[in-house]
């Protein structure tokens, strides 16, 4: 009888050790897998990381190899080789903006401009009328078909008054706006008014019919038998170029 209860005894706590041994080997595989899934779900996240980086990198690379490319590929404007007048000679070259106390602001999205202006310059503009009195302010320029990459402010003319605003995009295109603006009064006198004279939705943004340009430059110009003007060069990479008083509205 009692060898019969030591019996069942040994059983029951043979049972129960099995249960041990099997409640501890399903813990350490279930800590193993969670230590696992944290290990593989950390070493995914940094691997993440590593390729974002190393695309980054990529990137930056290939943008300054452009550039690199892009300035090696750009040679210095040649004057002699204009691609719309013969016989014009061009001197005193600048890529400096007129200095008529404006600066021209990208914006992020880089398909408007802000534009900010003190009035003292333009007002000593005689034959320019202005809705404003002395003082600096701002106005925005939207609507740009391109994307906006540099802007160059500077003349085509005989005067101050064909003072446009130059924007080259990004794919190496050009659009202007006319700073000044020529309207009529009721007696038939001729006047001149700044494009924003009308508030800022009177805006004209156009196009040149021009692509390859990589500069712009401000110069004197002379051709035979006729006087001379000022105009505005679009330089190619190749060192041609046109000259845009022939190309504006």
């Amino acid at each position: 009888m009692e060898k019969e209860k030591e019996k069942k005894l040994e059983e029951k706590v043979e049972r129960n050790t099995k249960h041990i041994w099997w409640l501890t080997i399903v813990m350490v595989v279930l800590l193993v897998a969670a230590a696992l899934g944290g290990y593989l779900a950390g070493a995914s996240r940094i691997a993440n990381e590593v390729v974002e980086q190393k695309n980054e990198v990529e990137e930056k690379a290939a943008e300054k190899e452009t550039t690199n490319n892009t300035q090696k590929e750009v040679k210095e404007i040649d004057l002699s080789k204009s691609l719309n007048t013969k016989d014009n000679t061009y001197t005193d070259l600048t890529d400096k903006d007129v200095d008529l106390g404006i600066t021209i602001k990208i914006n992020d999205d880089k398909k408007s401009v802000t534009v900010s202006y003190n009035t003292k310059a333009l007002n000593s503009i005689s034959s320019v009328t202005h809705s404003t009195s002395g003082g600096s302010y701002s106005n925005e320029i939207k609507g740009f078909s391109k994307n906006i990459k540099s802007t160059f402010i500077n003349g085509v003319g005989q005067d101050i008054t064909g003072t446009v605003l130059f924007f080259l995009t990004e794919d190496n295109t050009l659009q202007y706006v006319k700073l000044f603006n020529k309207e009529t009064d009721s007696q038939g006198n001729s006047y001149y008014v700044t494009y924003w004279a009308h508030g800022d939705n009177n805006t004209t943004i156009q196009n040149i019919d021009a692509d390859g340009i990589v500069k712009l430059y401000g110069a004197n110009a002379s051709a035979p038998m006729s006087s001379g003007y000022y105009t505005t060069l679009a330089a190619k990479a190749d060192g041609s170029f046109y000259d845009l008083s022939k190309m504006i509205n």
